[in-house]
């Protein structure tokens, strides 16, 4: 929604967006038509990175409408898809809610993650493998969304590095 339509999209959402912008939870978007403007985005994660002096290992990301900044981020920083799948997302995201439920990882009370949250939900299949999905079509589920697709990456390299670590010590005191 532009910024005159932000309002009437706060209500049918519930989501007060010009005081989440106010707070630097969100932006709104300065163009005519309300469409994303990509080189904001951009800008705003590159100015992220820095302000906080992230060492970045790889930025993740739902292939879904990315074409414009992929090329972009890919200069700069290795980029990782994650595909939207049970076989990709069942074994992180059942991971993740379980550190969720043990308060492993805990949020900071950003208002937009909470109602992802809130409208997320996990879709199961056959084999008990799962994704997150939302009740309805208008349900935002975004940034719960991304945080999977960060935390995949990270579930899936951990899980590497282990298996790259084994402990050969007891092979090798082995006399053969």
């Amino acid at each position: 929604a532009n910024k005159d339509d932000i309002v009437a999209k706060g209500k049918r959402e519930r989501v007060n967006y010009v005081s989440l912008a106010r707070k630097g939870e969100c932006d709104i978007s300065q163009t005519d038509s309300g469409v994303i403007d990509y080189d904001v985005i951009y800008e705003w994660l590159i100015d992220f990175i820095k302000l906080h002096n992230l060492q970045v290992d790889a930025i993740a990301y739902d292939p879904y409408q990315m074409s414009y900044l992929i090329p972009r981020l890919e200069q700069n920083y290795q980029i990782v898809t994650i595909r939207q799948n049970n076989k990709t997302l069942s074994a992180p995201t059942k991971d993740f809610q379980d550190k969720i439920l043990t308060k492993t990882i805990v949020h900071s009370n950003n208002v937009l993650l909470q109602r992802a949250v809130e409208n997320g939900v996990l879709v199961y299949d056959s084999t008990n493998s799962c994704r997150l999905d939302k009740r309805r079509n208008s349900d935002k589920i975004d940034p719960l969304a991304a945080l999977l697709d960060a935390y995949t990456y990270l579930f899936n390299n951990q899980l590497e590095e282990i298996k790259n670590s084994a402990d050969n010590s007891y092979y090798e005191n082995l006399k053969f």
